[in-house]
């Protein structure tokens, strides 16, 4: 991955990629003469001010510093830096991608869709995905295909802290799985009763248990065993929650399917 990473680094500040203005009548030190210009360079000068999400960040490389992915030799996988320069780099090309009839000048569009074809694979072979959060950022998330299928059978807010949830750089965060687990919480107690009558009570009873007992709704600091376990175990049960979780939001959608699936299978077998 430091390879792969080191090379999309070279491609994205590179003074590689020719441009030139697109109304030769418009004034620019470049003239209407085809130049040399990076994508970061364009990036930092056209877009990057406006960017929504830029932190306070001046410029490109400020951002960057900010990140501690700056510098390329240093990016590690372990330490998750490899990871947040991939996520920038994406977020970089979409915002030159996604703004691009707004330029004053002409990119090379293959070499720019180059880079986000590139990222998306590596992402791909490490189990990672791109989602779009908002209208200006995209983050990565592990591919998980029961949070695909619970993301089309809840409301907005619900699925938008499914995601929250599943946040790479979430995922050592008690206290943002715990924020997340709230409302997620509140779509469970929706669901509960359809549940339980479909026998699925002792299903509720567990993810009840967590949702209830492990300071998510309720503060149970009081309670000794609470007070003395770690973010690990925090961590550790809440995942069980939040995949038993996707688990009844599905078994839901199966049984309030039944019927209809009953009778498709009989129209198609003549029984």
């Amino acid at each position: 991955i430091q390879k792969e990473v080191k090379t999309l680094e070279y491609m994205f500040s590179a003074d590689v990629s020719v441009r030139k203005i697109k109304n030769p009548l418009m004034y620019d030190p470049y003239n209407s003469l085809p130049f040399t210009m990076s994508f970061e360079k364009c990036i930092d000068e056209y877009l990057f001010p406006g960017w929504p999400n830029r932190d306070l960040s001046a410029t490109v490389k400020q951002y960057r510093e900010k990140r501690h992915i700056a510098d390329c030799s240093k990016l590690k996988k372990e330490d998750d830096t490899c990871f947040m320069y991939l996520e920038f780099l994406y977020n970089m090309m979409k915002l030159l991608s996604d703004n691009i009839d707004s330029l004053p000048i002409e990119i090379h569009r293959q070499k720019e869709a180059n880079i986000i074809e590139n990222i998306e694979a590596i992402c791909s072979s490490l189990n990672f995905q791109f989602r779009k959060v908002n209208k200006n950022q995209y983050r990565l998330f592990e591919i998980d295909s029961a949070i695909t299928g619970t993301l089309k059978l809840v409301p907005p807010t619900v699925a938008s802290a499914i995601l929250d949830y599943n946040y790479y750089f979430n995922r050592n965060s008690t206290d943002k799985k715990r924020k997340a687990l709230k409302v997620i919480a509140d779509d469970f107690e929706a669901i509960r009763s359809r549940l339980e009558s479909n026998n699925l009570k002792g299903l509720c009873t567990d993810i009840g248990f967590v949702l209830n007992s492990l300071s998510v709704r309720h503060n149970n600091s009081k309670n000794p065993v609470v007070k003395a376990m770690k973010p690990s175990d925090f961590n550790t049960w809440y995942d069980y929650a939040f995949r038993m979780y996707l688990q009844a939001r599905l078994t839901l959608e199966r049984i309030e399917k039944q019927n209809a699936f009953n009778l498709m299978k009989s129209e198609v077998t003549g029984r």
